[in-house]
């Protein structure tokens, strides 16, 4: 029966398998050895069942980690591959340290693919807090030197390493930090991502014009199945968000939203689109955009580009420019939205 599942899991055949699965847990001819792998197997899949899922389902990732809890006998601990799909399954029940926790125990085992792991870990931790710029600099440092990672991975790396010295306001550093990996990306396949992040740094300098102008350049060939896409139309709205061109920046939004697929971007882009609803007065329509906005970054918090702080914080300031325009009602709205993002626990706030 062993085999047979792992054919019906290896041809997605997920529903099949575990009817499978659960005949063996109960038949008495199998040993409880013989049972203990049978519940790993089930751990894997619901897990990959779950995976191509945009939201997760809490009861399936309870189901993954009681599994793998019966998968082993006493004493017996998990291999690699486990600790990485338990790992998944707290992510998905919102329980950031026993991920990390899990993540960890998978890079120790030498899971296969440590350096997405580390990525996974670094997302994880910026979600949670209490680690330092400079730790994350470090981190990224490390998978910038190392030759053992992808192009993609290597890109993933520099740009979030030029977006945290941007948040630092370190502009000259994230300039040389650019200039130091051109090598790496002149001529190759990544060519026109090393360009949006020459762009992304004329942007943090108020080199807005430059900016865009290389933007432009970069959608003049591109299709909305392009992966350089979503970031190239969301960094060009934020182009014009900053000139205060806030009709164009709109247009540009809602352009891109009819193109967009779910993603970290398409977040930002609504994000954008919901401010800019705000600066044209068209309150309704913002609110709306704002709580479609919370729902996305609530949906993959830990890859969302924009956090709910940042959505907390700007319909915040929205509210009390509202109000001090003595338009209480629609202030209001605004300050309702923040409330529901004030942090567990927070009575201050």
């Amino acid at each position: 029966i062993y085999q047979r599942v792992v054919l019906l899991k290896n041809a997605g055949f997920y529903p099949e398998a575990g009817e499978y699965i659960k005949y063996g847990l109960a038949c008495p001819r199998y040993s409880q050895a013989d049972k203990r792998r049978l519940h790993g197997l089930m751990a894997e899949i619901i897990f990959a069942a779950e995976s191509g899922n945009a939201i997760h389902s809490p009861v399936n990732a309870a189901r993954i980690l009681e599994h793998s809890d019966n998968s082993t006998g006493s004493g017996e601990g998990h291999d690699a591959d486990m600790h990485r799909i338990r790992s998944y399954a707290w992510e998905w029940l919102n329980q950031p340290v026993r991920a990390l926790d899990e993540s960890q125990q998978a890079i120790a085992k030498s899971v296969k693919n440590p350096w997405e792991n580390r990525r996974r870990m670094i997302q994880i931790q910026r979600a949670v807090g209490g680690t330092s710029a400079d730790e994350f600099h470090a981190a990224y440092d490390e998978f910038l030197n190392s030759d053992q990672i992808s192009d993609q991975l290597r890109y993933w790396a520099l740009e979030q390493k030029i977006e945290l010295y941007a948040r630092q306001e370190k502009h000259q550093e994230a300039a040389e930090c650019l200039a130091d990996h051109r090598g790496r990306f002149e001529g190759s396949g990544l060519q026109r991502h090393y360009d949006y992040l020459q762009a992304l740094v004329w942007f943090h300098v108020k080199q807005y014009d430059r900016a865009e102008q290389l933007l432009g350049w970069l959608c003049e060939d591109m299709k909305p199945a392009d992966e350089l896409y979503a970031p190239t139309v969301w960094l060009l709205g934020q182009v014009r968000q900053s000139q205060q061109r806030y009709a164009d920046a709109l247009a540009g939004y809602e352009e891109a939203l009819a193109e967009l697929a779910r993603g970290p971007y398409r977040t930002a882009v609504l994000f954008g689109r919901a401010e800019m609803l705000a600066r044209q007065q068209c309150y309704p329509e913002s609110i709306r955009a704002f709580a479609e906005t919370i729902k996305c970054a609530e949906e993959d918090s830990y890859q969302s580009k924009i956090d709910l702080h940042t959505i907390r914080k700007t319909t915040t300031d929205i509210y009390k420019q509202l109000l001090a325009e003595d338009q209480p009602e629609q202030a209001l709205e605004y300050l309702e939205l923040a409330a529901q993002l004030v942090p567990s626990g927070d009575a201050q706030l």
